[in-house]
């Protein structure tokens, strides 16, 4: 289900283009000296940000220059412009790190035909397919990762203090290598989502906002290695470590969350912020309790019961958070049903209400079930695919 939606979704885009200058499709009868967009939120060029082709296919722009939610490029025809239709192609990506481009026509004088560089295949103004297919697996192996690495640690600390067992520490380590894994993918998907593998492109990437990100969560996956023997020595250091490392690490990926006009961009950072937090913990903890005890680490009802706050807490602040961004990004409940991200998120409202239901009948047993745990894998899938789809607007 979700890779039929992303084919059909992956032509939209997540800074939407609110306006050109020249106009799409007009006939101007006054030299054209620049090309200017205007987007939903601030955006920064990706490349040359803005490319113009004349009819004959020479390119006619110099390197775009971006301005908030403005992006302008010059035009220098080195001499008199061609009478004829132009092809203005932009690539930019947004204060939210997703990735955007498209394109549109204007003549200057008359329109004609046999434009050179043809516009891109996915349609109107958007990225990929492939690309958002490669942004969901590498935010599927972030969130797991970080709910293995982070969220595991949260219940070694205050479940199984003061000496957590080696299959505890073997699954942070397992979450360290998927949070590498997912930084260095999204480095590769972002690229894919604009058009280009080349390695102009990648560096294009890593020195642009989302690369800013994706180091970021590379450097905490590596922070967090180098900083497990010390973690594991002194449960007093864990208690200081953990939430210090693990919000630092929510607080990143509020950076790559969708932005949204209707709000404060602040505000959308903190509920992505502490719903990615929240989600960790939880998963985390379901999946230390059921490789610990399948192990023999420990006994499984007292545990469990001792978890069952920490469990209930966390999962609750992540069905709030979610709810808060959910009523932020969709226009009405009919968005539910008609746009494709709306479609996502009520499937993933439908099984975070399975999730929960799921999770209360473990609870009553003492202890969280291998059911519950698959509910959680689809859970990451849809939030994984619903972080690489651009929101209603």
């Amino acid at each position: 289900m979700g890779l039929l939606v992303l084919a059909s979704v992956g032509v939209q885009a997540h800074a939407f283009l609110l306006s050109t200058s020249p106009s799409s499709d007009s006939v101007l009868g006054v030299e054209p000296t620049r090309v200017a967009l205007e987007f939903s939120e601030p955006v920064t060029p990706f490349g040359r940000g803005i490319d113009v082709y004349s009819p004959s296919g020479r390119q006619v722009a110099r390197a775009a220059r971006s301005s908030g939610r403005s992006l302008a490029a010059e035009l220098d025809f080195q001499g008199s412009p061609e009478p004829g239709t132009y092809l203005a192609q932009w690539r930019v990506i947004a204060q939210d790190t997703h990735a955007s481009r498209g394109s549109f026509q204007f003549s200057f004088q008359r329109r004609s035909q046999g434009i050179v560089e043809p516009p891109p295949p996915t349609g109107s103004g958007g990225v990929s397919a492939a690309g958002v297919l490669l942004q969901a697996i590498s935010r599927w192996l972030h969130f797991a990762g970080f709910a293995a690495g982070f969220g595991s640690l949260v219940f070694s600390v205050l479940i199984l203090a003061p000496e957590p067992p080696p299959a505890a520490r073997r699954l942070v380590g397992v979450g360290i290598l998927l949070l590498l894994a997912g930084a260095l993918l999204s480095v590769v998907a972002q690229a894919a989502s604009l058009g280009g593998l080349d390695p102009n492109s990648i560096a294009e990437v890593t020195a642009s906002p989302f690369g800013r990100v994706a180091a970021l969560q590379l450097g905490a996956a590596l922070l967090l290695w180098a900083a497990m023997p010390v973690i594991f020595s002194s449960h007093l250091r864990a208690l200081l470590a953990v939430p210090l490392l693990g919000g630092s690490v929510a607080a990143v990926d509020g950076l790559a969350g969708h932005a949204a006009s209707s709000v404060p961009f602040w505000t959308t950072w903190l509920l992505t912020s502490v719903h990615v937090a929240a989600m960790a913990t939880w998963v985390g903890g379901v999946l230390a309790f059921l490789l610990i005890t399948r192990q023999g680490g420990a006994a499984g009802i007292p545990i469990g019961r001792r978890f069952a706050p920490i469990a209930a807490g966390s999962a609750a602040l992540a069905v709030a958070s979610g709810a808060l961004l959910a009523v932020i990004h969709l226009r009405s409940l009919l968005d539910l049903r008609l746009a494709p991200y709306g479609t996502l998120l009520g499937l993933k409202i439908v099984l975070v209400g399975v999730l929960i239901w799921v999770a209360i009948q473990s609870r009553r047993r003492g202890r969280p079930g291998l059911t519950e745990a698959a509910a959680m894998a689809g859970v990451l899938v849809l939030a994984s695919v619903l972080a690489s789809l651009p929101p209603v607007r």
